[in-house]
């Protein structure tokens, strides 16, 4: 496994979502402090698109449809 360059650290903001595509793979990003997750962007139960979506706190992503 390579590391890919998806965008730069300025581009993510702590607990926003930033929708990033790396070699045909789509990822949100969001940043926790100086660490950065990457999630996938449907929630896998309810097909629930999380970039408009979903709720980015504390790192943990959870999708509208699960509050």
């Amino acid at each position: 496994m390579s590391w890919k360059r998806a965008c730069a650290v300025d581009e993510v903001a702590t607990d926003a979502l930033k929708r990033v595509d790396v070699e045909g793979v789509t990822v949100l990003l969001t940043r926790v402090d100086d660490e950065f997750r990457a999630m996938p962007p449907v929630c896998p139960h309810m097909e629930e698109p999380l970039e408009q979506s979903g709720v980015c706190q504390a790192g943990t992503l959870t999708c509208t449809k699960h509050l």
